[in-house]
């Protein structure tokens, strides 16, 4: 069985995508390409998240424990090592920090575009897959994924060629090769954030015993990839370290959906304003552009699987919504099914080819705009700028004084070859020629007085204040 045509008359609304398909596809090639670079590989990482993935896979790449990730030093089992490996490999390929993990969040981003075509293409024709591919260009969340570095654009590629790959084994021949292809993707996935990453299985095992409880859901090859590529590394390290089991359970599962112990948002009406504003970001300029009935939008999404679709957004949506960690781009993979139920109505809708140039067109200037403003603007999270200032003292060894963080910070530090040592004040004395003592702005009064130094020379940036034991400065205006 293979997928009907999305509509009966190609050509009937758009004329210009049925005439020129290849200039169609060259031009969203192009878009996805600048959205994918553009004013982002030589952006500095933000805190905390971007901070922390990033030296957690440089610290892994330093050190060749690639099985064991680490953090400051210090074993980090929050999540599997897959992102890390991700990310480490761009660092490899280009030798430097944030432009090595962006690198990789690009490249990331280009496939997941591919496996939106993969999947539009279960149910319907090119033209579908063309405008699916347009509205994930203009999609808030997907931007957000390629523009930040966390383990969520690599969770929706996953996640999407997962469910690309169980359609397939409803619509093509050899079903049992797309399953052991979902098996696959899904121990992917698992590899890439555990747990949660199944939760879209939660509507698609309900939608197939509804529709097609008599075709198998499962192989016994595609439980084996799943089980080696996605439990293989959990068997391994629980076995080495038996507390683990107890510590994924209680903190990473339990903990996560129950209690606010990680401060992710716990209060009841975050969702609303976290979740919802982000996931309409993306269908809503495309529906008031196309002025299509709202009713139209609905009957015309995805016609074979908008029921499917549906259950894809709004169970795992009422997941998220239950559970007390909560950050923006967890919802990242629920914007793939809304992008495929989207391009059904679009395809019909009388658009000209100059309206769409300009969405695409718009879209560009705003995202590459809003990267210019993240590098060059000065942010109190911007570690790239912040290491600007450090290094402006020609540091010999850095202090990171009552910060448990910075983890950015470090990882531009440990780039350059600059020792770091977090300490406490209560520990600090007269500080060292060559020494650099960095310290949020409410505490550098009583910082500065346990430095005890008469050269020191301080500076403020931001929320931040650097202090150095000599007058090398450069640059910067000292106080």
């Amino acid at each position: 069985m293979t997928p009907k045509p999305w509509s009966d008359s190609p050509a009937a609304a758009q004329p210009w995508l049925a005439q020129h398909p290849l200039a169609a596809w060259l031009a969203v090639a192009m878009v996805a390409v600048t959205l994918a670079f553009g004013a982002n590989l030589s952006r500095g990482l933000l805190e905390t998240t971007e901070g922390r993935y990033v030296l957690c896979a440089q610290e892994m790449l330093q050190s060749g424990q690639w099985l064991e990730p680490t953090l400051d030093g210090k074993p980090h089992w929050t999540k599997p090592p897959l992102t890390y490996w991700v990310l480490a490999a761009g660092m490899a390929a280009v030798g430097q920090v944030e432009e090595g993990a962006r690198l990789a969040q690009a490249v990331v981003f280009l496939a997941l575009v591919g496996a939106v075509v993969l999947l539009a293409r279960q149910w319907g024709d090119a033209r579908l897959a063309w405008w699916a591919v347009v509205v994930t260009l203009t999609s808030l969340l997907p931007l957000l994924g390629v523009t930040f570095v966390s383990t969520d654009l690599l969770l929706t590629l996953w996640e999407t060629l997962a469910v690309a790959c169980y359609l397939g084994s409803l619509q093509r021949p050899r079903p049992r090769i797309w399953l052991a292809g979902m098996g696959l993707f899904w121990g992917l996935a698992f590899l890439t954030k555990g747990p949660p990453a199944l939760v879209p299985l939660a509507a698609i095992l309900p939608w197939h015993w509804w529709r097609h409880r008599h075709r198998p859901v499962v192989t016994a090859v595609g439980l084996g990839l799943f089980a080696v590529v996605g439990l293989g590394w959990y068997v391994v390290e629980a076995l080495r370290h038996p507390e683990l089991v107890s510590y994924w359970l209680g903190q990473e599962v339990v903990a996560r959906l129950t209690s606010d112990t990680f401060h992710r948002n716990p209060q009841w009406w975050k969702p609303f304003v976290l979740y919802l504003p982000l996931l309409a970001a993306g269908p809503l300029p495309w529906m008031l552009t196309a002025r299509l009935p709202l009713r139209q939008w609905w009957q015309q999404g995805a016609r074979p699987g908008r029921d499917f679709l549906a259950l894809w957004v709004l169970i795992p949506l009422g997941i998220f919504f239950v559970a007390k960690s909560r950050l923006p781009l967890y919802v990242l993979p629920l914007s793939i099914p809304l992008v495929v139920m989207l391009a059904g109505p679009l395809t019909r809708a009388p658009l000209s080819g100059r309206t769409v140039s300009g969405m695409l067109a718009g879209v560009l200037v705003l995202v590459l705009a809003g990267r210019l403003v993240l590098t060059y603007v000065p942010l109190t999270p911007n570690m790239r700028q912040l290491f600007g200032v450090v290094q402006s003292c020609a540091p010999q060894r850095v202090l990171f004084v009552e910060e448990d963080e910075l983890y950015g910070l470090q990882a531009y530090a440990n780039a350059a070859g600059i020792p770091v040592q977090r300490v406490a004040v209560d520990a600090l004395g007269p500080l060292a020629p060559g020494s650099v003592a960095v310290v949020a702005r409410k505490r550098a009064a009583v910082v500065q007085a346990r430095l005890q130094a008469a050269d020191l020379h301080t500076v403020s940036w931001a929320d931040w204040v650097v202090m150095a034991a000599s007058s090398r400065l450069q640059g910067n205006e000292a106080r």
